[in-house]
């Protein structure tokens, strides 16, 4: 007696054309700063501290804690600390000190909502706080504010420290001492990193995506080997595991300092292949050929978004194998 077998044929040629780089190695690497950054003004004297989380700012007896310190709007502070010039000491009502930690961000490490809204970072320096390497961004306006802002940017190994200094134009004597007091910025239970690109996170994403290529590879070669309709299915449904298993350890892990928005399109990358393959799958089950072209067509323009995704990382200093 001879076995049944399904001899249902193919419904369709199993390739799906995709960019070669649409799943790359990226090697973690840190960008060199390049020219010695400048230093803002000096060390103050005779400082009083502050802390609240993981920073902690020194600040002279001219200037004195605000007891309902609130993240101005657009910066996301977590656990904000806040300072403010005291009365009759060149009081002036709008100028402050604003310093803590910022979850998420991009690579200019600026909050998201506020590295959408400005549309230009020509204004970016490198600077150094101290020990710790910052971007400064001067004449910032930030919501419902009447005075330019300057923020200063340190990435960490929890989050991105941001100090806000704002104070009229014409104050000089303020601006000056606001931005000394951002140079005693130290941090509590985190690390300053270098600017430029994370290496953990460029370590992390390596990881991910060389069980991913590999899978990745075998599972089109098998695809393109299946000769019936229920093996293209079978081949399909690996594939769709093998992205949903990345898109869940690369979600898991969480982003770094300076990678939220580029976390983000990753995960969601890898989410939109997974459900792509996952379609291919279940067309093949049921044997419906122009579902199945749609579905190719849909996994071929996921896997070129996703290749874009990692060019963009490539262009911000990871390096691409």
């Amino acid at each position: 007696r001879s076995r049944s077998r399904s001899r249902r044929p193919a419904i369709h040629d199993a390739r799906v054309t995709a960019p070669a780089a649409a799943v790359a190695l990226l090697a973690g690497a840190i960008m060199a700063v390049g020219d010695e950054p400048a230093r803002p003004a000096g060390p103050l004297p005779q400082a009083l501290e502050i802390s609240s989380g993981a920073v902690r700012i020194a600040y002279p007896s001219t200037w004195q804690p605000l007891s309902d310190a609130e993240s101005p709007a657009g910066l996301s502070l977590q656990a904000p600390l806040g300072l403010a010039p005291r009365p009759g000491v060149e009081a002036q009502p709008h100028s402050r000190l604003f310093a803590g930690m910022v979850p998420e961000s991009g690579p200019s490490l600026l909050p998201l909502d506020l590295e959408r809204r400005i549309e230009r970072t020509g204004n970016r320096e490198t600077v150094r706080l101290g020990t710790h390497e910052a971007y400064r961004y001067r004449d910032v306006t930030l919501s419902g504010q009447d005075v330019a802002s300057t923020l200063y940017t340190v990435p960490t190994s929890g989050g991105v420290a941001m100090i806000a200094c704002s104070a009229p134009r014409f104050v000089d004597t303020l601006e000056g001492q606001c931005e000394a007091m951002a140079t005693t910025l130290r941090l509590s239970g985190v690390e300053s990193l270098p600017l430029g690109p994370n290496a953990a996170y460029g370590r992390l994403v390596s990881g991910v995506l060389v069980r991913l290529d590999d899978a990745r590879r075998h599972g089109r070669q098998w695809l393109r080997l299946a000769k019936r309709a229920p093996g293209q299915a079978r081949r399909a449904a690996d594939l769709e595991t093998a992205f949903r298993g990345a898109a869940a350890r690369l979600a898991s892990s969480g982003s770094r300092a300076g990678t939220g928005e580029i976390h983000r399109a990753l995960v969601e990358s890898l989410r939109g292949i997974r459900n792509g393959y996952g379609e291919l799958a279940t067309a093949a089950a049921a044997g419906d050929r122009r579902r199945y072209d749609a579905a190719r067509r849909i996994v071929s323009a996921r896997e070129a978004r996703l290749s874009r995704v990692l060019e963009r990382m490539r262009r911000l200093g990871y390096r691409l194998r």
